[in-house]
């Protein structure tokens, strides 16, 4: 088990991580130092740990792409690069909030929203400023921003952090549009494989991944269990 220091120190609580598919052995876990254990398992029975309560479970899917032999889509002129085209940070707060709506951060009830609000302003900032990201792009409309995607390039492969779309914008292929772009960079940039975790509860996002051709790579439980006081 490990102590999540950088959640830990944004949260103000003890947040641990236990990464495992022994069942046996997180329910006889018993370690009172931590409010929050995080488990994350490829199992899917029900898990107990003496002297805390489960509080929320989520499937977390990864899913892929292969980058090799696609065609390249004419880009739309709606989609700009942040680079070339910066903007603040406060134009995208309320698109990184959309993103994250089915987030454990925002619907484990133990959790306020205003720490969730935080760590998603967080997650923007350090997009920006190339901490999270290496590239940003965005569409817009009659000068609001519509929609905006974050990639992180490692080697040859890009990951997809925050993508959203205005509510009153969904259903108008911006989301495809952003897709198609990230394409392209991933193209011009050797990038092989692309890959972008959603929740299975998210049954919008995984039907529109699998519409844009991705696959499941992976899949995960992940569960909070809060010390019981």
């Amino acid at each position: 088990m490990n102590r999540l220091s950088w959640d830990s120190d944004f949260f103000g609580i003890e947040i641990a991580e236990y990464h495992s598919d022994d069942i046996v052995e997180l329910s006889c876990l018993n370690n009172f130092e931590f409010d929050l254990i995080v488990t994350k398992t490829k199992s899917d029975e029900s898990i107990a740990i003496e002297g805390y309560s489960p509080s929320f479970n989520e499937t977390k899917i990864v899913y892929s792409k292969s980058i090799n032999n696609i065609d390249l889509k004419t880009m739309d002129s709606s989609v700009l690069d942040f680079d070339i085209h910066p903007v603040n940070a406060k134009e995208l707060i309320d698109l990184a909030f959309e993103s994250g709506k089915y987030s454990r951060f925002n619907l484990d009830s133990n959790l306020s929203k205003d720490k969730f609000e935080n760590l998603y302003k967080e997650w923007v900032i350090n997009s920006l400023n190339k901490t999270f990201a290496t590239k940003m792009f965005y569409t817009k409309h009659n000068d609001v921003i519509t929609g905006f995607v974050t990639l992180q390039k490692k080697e040859t492969a890009c990951h997809i952090g925050l993508i959203g779309v205005k509510p009153e914008f969904q259903g108008q292929k911006i989301g495809s549009k952003l897709i198609d772009v990230v394409k392209r960079y991933c193209l011009e940039n050797g990038i092989q494989n692309l890959f972008v975790a959603t929740q299975k509860a998210n049954k919008s996002a995984c039907k529109f991944y699998e519409k844009n051709n991705f696959e499941i790579e992976s899949m995960l439980n992940i569960s909070h269990f809060w010390k019981v006081n």
